[in-house]
């Protein structure tokens, strides 16, 4: 099952990445340089957007899955369910479009900027806490020779 998730994951970051490659490339008259990734979702190929978030947030389910599936350290289910949190986010982003730069706020802009926020806030102490439990295991099997 481990495999499978992994190669899920994987799948969902490539078809990520092609889908924003695609997005700087083709002349959409946005700058990957000036412009929010977001705001591709407001243009005329919001579809490359969309694929983009949908690959997000199957390789967070993917990731999110296999770390309740088998905890390997402590915290490994936090972890879990604030990577669910952010493929969940992820997933529902595509179908709130950002608001245009300058207008008014609407609904649709305030759900993005909250997914947003959820997506991000979620992923980083996710890492984090990962991180933490990661290395308080390496350091242990440092300690004793096992790793």
């Amino acid at each position: 099952m481990t495999t499978l998730l992994g190669v899920v994951a994987l799948a969902g970051i490539a078809v990520t990445v092609a889908s924003l490659v695609w997005l700087h490339v083709v002349p959409t008259g946005l700058s990957p340089l000036r412009n929010p990734v977001s705001q591709y979702g407001i243009s005329a190929h919001r579809g490359g957007y969309r694929l983009a978030t949908i690959g997000f947030g199957a390789a967070g389910a993917a990731l999110a899955a296999g770390a309740l599936d088998g905890p390997a350290f402590p915290g490994c289910r936090l972890v879990g369910g604030l990577l669910a949190l952010f493929a969940l986010a992820r997933l529902l982003i595509g179908w709130a479009p950002m608001d245009q730069p300058g207008a008014p706020r609407t609904p649709s802009g305030t759900a993005h900027w909250v997914l947003a926020v959820a997506a991000f806030a979620a992923v980083t102490a996710a890492a984090v806490r990962a991180g933490r439990g990661l290395v308080g295991q390496w350091a242990a099997g440092l300690l004793t020779g096992r790793f």
